[in-house]
């Protein structure tokens, strides 16, 4: 069975809605794998559609979207997630000339 297929099974036995959402590493010690594969296997299913939701709070971990309204969570999630990477590339971005500066002192000191 593929790591994606024992995801699939095992969310939809034992974490179908936000409240049994299991946490990562739990999730991953139950299918047999390390928590980057799984991770990586959890991004691959959603690219393909599949409604896995991801929780931080008081219940952190993965679950299978059980309805609309925890998919739209689980979407308004990812989209601050997404919002935030986006404002840290933007900070990074403007911080090349202060590190390039940075750079030149050390050479020059």
């Amino acid at each position: 069975m593929t790591p994606r297929r024992a995801l699939m099974d095992y969310l939809a036995a034992y974490a179908v809605g936000a409240a049994r959402a299991i946490p990562r590493k739990r999730l991953a010690s139950a299918l047999g794998l390390d928590t980057r594969t799984l991770e990586q296997t959890v991004q691959a299913a959603r690219r393909d559609g599949e409604p896995i939701g991801s929780s931080t709070g008081r219940i952190p971990g993965y679950y299978l979207v059980a309805d609309v309204r925890e998919l739209d969570r689980a979407i308004a999630a990812l989209e601050r997630r997404r919002n935030q990477c986006s404002l840290t590339i933007a900070e990074m971005r403007r911080s090349r000339k202060r590190v390039g500066q940075r750079h030149l002192f050390a050479i020059q000191g």
